[in-house]
């Protein structure tokens, strides 16, 4: 009796070549970095195009507007101890010198925004700039809800303060 071979489509399956991980590793890892590379570049360009402020050329400087100076406010805070008190004084910069007139007129109700504004802020908040920067839009922003006519106050510039 003879061996008989077996037939080659019989034969056991071949093993698998290695090596195809790394072929897609060098494949996929340059196309990764290729595709962050256009998403931050689009990124920066829409934020360049649509979002950054226009900076002003330095030799360009805004006039100050006329100015009301407003007399000195002294308020407790609102911190929970309640022995915790401001004094401040501000000044408004004004779009007209026509609104002094205005402002005299509703000098009272101006006050009472201060005064409540004041009353809801602590002294912690108080003794940064972050927190006079925001006290100043808060106020910027309720006082002129109650003007009428087209002036507006452009700015509130707290010129004094004491916090204790």
């Amino acid at each position: 009796m003879a061996e008989e071979e077996p037939a080659k489509d019989e034969a056991a399956p071949e093993p698998k070549k290695g090596g195809g991980g790394l072929k897609k590793i060098l494949i996929i890892v340059p196309a990764a970095l290729v595709g962050v590379g256009v998403l931050a570049g689009g990124g920066m360009f829409a934020y360049k195009k649509f979002m950054a402020q226009k900076a002003e050329p330095a030799d360009v400087i805004k006039e100050m507007g006329p100015t009301y100076d407003l007399e000195p406010v002294i308020a407790n805070l609102g911190d929970e101890s309640g022995d915790r008190f401001a004094k401040l004084k501000l000044v408004f910069e004004l779009s007209d010198a026509a609104m002094v007139e205005e402002l005299e007129k509703r000098k009272p109700k101006i006050q009472q925004i201060i005064n409540l504004t004041l009353r809801s802020k602590t002294a912690r908040e108080l003794n940064t700039s972050t927190g006079i920067g925001l006290f100043s839009e808060e106020i910027l922003h309720q006082v002129n809800a109650i003007l009428t006519g087209e002036h507006t106050i452009r700015e509130v510039y707290v010129t004094e303060i004491a916090v204790q």
